[in-house]
């Protein structure tokens, strides 16, 4: 686990002119690889607990999680008698309750559950997907984005994976990557957490290793002026944390 302090509050990328970059933007290349069950909680910061239900349900294949789509998969082996026996299901995590199940919005194309974006598609011709806050609901000043991700190539520039900005603008003004995250040319993924004091407040998380499937998950929480950062590879289950403290 790894904390970086920054100052100021949390800012939203909410604004009339606001949009949601997913697999791209008009300033940078293309994320390469494949984007799974692109859920955005737009006024919820789930806790490590709930996070950690969500990976084990979907590992599993109980929820969104569709494995068949998953290029590195593998396939589930054939019945070897003419009597099915059930398999063990693991438990998952239990989550602490909330009155309600905290609300969210896919933000794949259709709400795909898994989507594929290449260099073909291009930086900047549409191949990435954009959603104005017009047709999305107001951010809260706590959130969370949370997905599955396979990373297939690198290129010379810094590729954008996600990218809110409050009046449609890249860097560096509060609300212009709020939230946001990079892959640089060397694997490392750089999620960023706007505030009012640093629009470009983010950490450095270590190498992917290419073609390994990934949650990822990216909390911003106001009540501690905290965001944090789990990535979980699925072969081991087992996350990384990190933490942005915004509050000085």
């Amino acid at each position: 686990t790894m904390t970086l302090s920054q100052s100021g509050t949390i800012s939203t990328g909410n604004g009339d002119d606001g949009v949601f970059y997913v697999g791209g933007s008009p300033w940078y290349d293309n994320f390469l690889g494949y984007l799974s069950d692109f859920r955005y909680y737009y006024d919820t910061a789930l806790t490590a607990q709930e996070v950690s239900a969500i990976v084990a349900e979907e590992i599993v294949g109980s929820s969104g999680y569709c494995h068949d789509m998953h290029p590195s998969a593998p396939p589930s082996p054939a019945p070897t008698t003419s009597v099915p026996i059930p398999a063990p299901t693991p438990t998952p995590t239990p989550a602490p309750s909330r009155a309600e199940a905290p609300q969210y919005v896919n933000l794949l194309t259709d709400e795909a559950c898994t989507q594929e974006f290449t260099e073909e598609n291009g930086s900047g011709d549409g191949g990435y997907i954009e959603v104005p806050n017009s047709d999305l609901p107001t951010q809260g000043s706590s959130y969370t984005v949370a997905f599955w991700f396979q990373h297939t190539e690198e290129t010379d520039t810094w590729q954008d994976v996600y990218h809110h900005s409050f009046n449609g603008e890249n860097c560096c003004d509060a609300g212009e990557r709020s939230p946001a995250a990079f892959i640089n040319p060397n694997d490392y993924i750089y999620p960023v957490t706007g505030d009012e004091g640093n629009g470009n407040s983010y950490l450095a998380f270590p190498m992917l290793t290419k073609g390994e499937w990934y949650h990822w998950a990216h909390v911003a929480s106001d009540s501690d002026s905290e965001s944090y950062f789990y990535l979980t590879p699925l072969s081991t289950g087992v996350a990384s944390t990190m933490t942005l403290s915004q509050s000085g």
